[in-house]
């Protein structure tokens, strides 16, 4: 095998001894360990070592590259070949396979996902609008005290809001914009009719007094048409007709039933339920005749009402 050729032995001497050195070592291949070569004289070193090196001339850069190989545990210097033909760069990345595989699993996690995240954002929006809404009935219940003058909480056939505390008692939310104090909720939180909600009597024997029997027939629940109304005292009222420096009693009307079909001249107790429309959860705020404000949510596999607050 012919013998590498520099023209000057003593700088590739040097250049081994001195790799370490920060102009050298950026030439050098990594797990290169130091070493000294004397022309002519052969040296051992632990077999299945390869070596590979840069010559330098005259502080230039020598591009031929050349190649020392371990051949009977002796390291032998062969002839200089170019630097195409002897480095070959290792291709890095990844795989069709592999891309293949990692963007599977990809798909399959955030299909997963998807219906989950939704879920807890449709429960989220609920949540959200009940709370505003107890929130709101909170508000009318402390403005009536200070004004000592009744307030209905409405359900308004149109505009923006989705209920107010309706001041001027004239059934809308509008006098002046901004004025009444009222709550918007997404457009898939609807309210809805007592009779389409589920197990009304079981959240009637959670919130009203247990002496009302299983039909709650020691009070009258919403017996205004327009919803919960709050009288001077704070505690819920009926009131005939909406007017300012009108009467709200705390006893229903004689012969008013109420959606709970009871008798007259009884405590007063009112709900309203919310269904998101889309995942079909429901919650409920109630107010109690004491004046207490509830909300809950129902636990579809248990078909039960639980207490949020």
């Amino acid at each position: 095998m012919p013998t590498i050729s520099f023209r000057s032995v003593p700088l590739l001497r040097r250049q081994y001894d001195a790799f370490q050195q920060p102009r050298l070592a950026s030439h050098f291949y990594r797990n290169l360990v130091p070493m000294r070569w004397v022309p002519g004289k052969p040296f051992s070193l632990p077999s299945g070592m390869h070596f590979r090196y840069v010559g330098w001339l005259g502080g230039s850069a020598y591009h031929d590259v050349g190649r020392l190989r371990l051949k009977d545990g002796i390291l032998e210097a062969g002839a200089a070949h170019s630097q195409t033909e002897m480095t070959k760069k290792t291709q890095s990345g990844f795989s069709m396979l592999e891309l293949i595989i990692v963007v599977t699993i990809i798909v399959l996690v955030t299909a997963m996902a998807i219906p989950l995240v939704m879920n807890s954002t449709n429960n989220y929006r609920l949540r959200t609008a009940g709370t505003e809404y107890a929130n709101l009935l909170q508000t009318a219940r402390m403005k009536a005290v200070k004004d000592d003058q009744f307030y209905p909480v409405i359900v308004p056939s149109s505009g923006n809001m989705n209920a107010c505390v309706d001041l001027n008692m004239n059934g809308a939310c509008d006098a002046p914009v901004g004025a009444e104090p009222g709550v918007s909720f997404n457009p898939e939180v609807q309210f809805q009719a007592t009779t389409s909600a589920p197990s009304v009597t079981a959240l009637r024997a959670l919130y009203l007094p247990s002496t009302c029997g299983s039909n709650a027939a020691c009070v009258t629940v919403n017996p205004s048409t327009w919803g919960p109304t709050f009288g001077a005292r704070g505690l819920p009222c009926q009131a005939a007709v909406l007017a300012l420096g009108g009467a709200c009693t705390l006893l229903s009307a004689s012969g008013t039933a109420g959606e709970n079909s009871s008798p007259g001249s009884l405590p007063i107790a009112f709900e309203k339920y919310l269904k998101n429309t889309r995942n079909g959860t429901w919650e409920a705020i109630t107010v109690s005749p004491a004046g207490r404000i509830r909300e809950w949510y129902y636990d579809s596999p248990t078909t039960s009402w639980k207490a949020l607050n």
